[in-house]
């Protein structure tokens, strides 16, 4: 929450404004393990409008889209990895 609010400050007062982005999500929120081993959290399309419309911002004075893309993701050029599927939670919040 506190990164959101940070972002947030980016969002200028004007509407039509937009602020948007990109990273891991999932269908359902909750703890996905990363490359590294370690978990990170991840939010749904559901969860993530939830956080921007109430709690970041007063209920009403953006607008939030979310959706979840599959992309197939490979290594390093010359990595004989096999690609594998990624979640992308793809979104924007726009003042009203």
């Amino acid at each position: 929450m506190h990164l959101a609010r940070a972002l947030a400050g980016l969002l200028s007062p004007e509407p039509g404004s937009v602020i948007f982005g990109l990273h891991v999500g999932l269908a359902e929120k909750g703890f996905k393990s990363a490359l590294s081993g370690s978990l990170m959290f991840c939010h749904s399309p559901e969860s993530w409008v939830q956080m921007w419309d109430g709690p970041v911002f007063e209920k009403g004075i953006v607008t939030v889209q979310a959706k979840l893309m599959h992309v197939e993701r490979r290594g390093p050029k010359g990595d004989e990895t096999p690609a594998r599927s990624v979640a992308l939670l793809v979104w924007s919040v726009t003042r009203l």
